[in-house]
């Protein structure tokens, strides 16, 4: 996977740190939001956690990244 890494161009690198990027930050608004809602209905902090956790995965767990 390294030397795949190594010999991908650097503008295709620079193109999937983006897409990485934005999709985590779409990933940490989500989440967030939805910490919040859960934090305000139950208020149980591990509620709150285990179920950002729940998310956090299963958003990146679809993240395609370098093909291999």
């Amino acid at each position: 996977m390294l030397n795949k890494l190594l010999n991908t161009p650097l503008s295709d690198l620079a193109s999937m740190l983006l897409k990485l990027a934005i999709r985590f930050l779409l990933a940490a608004c989500i989440v967030g939001l939805v910490f919040s809602i859960v934090y305000a209905l139950f208020g149980s902090i591990v509620i709150y956690l285990t179920i950002g956790g729940g998310l956090l995965y299963l958003i990146t767990r679809y993240y395609d990244g370098v093909k291999g």
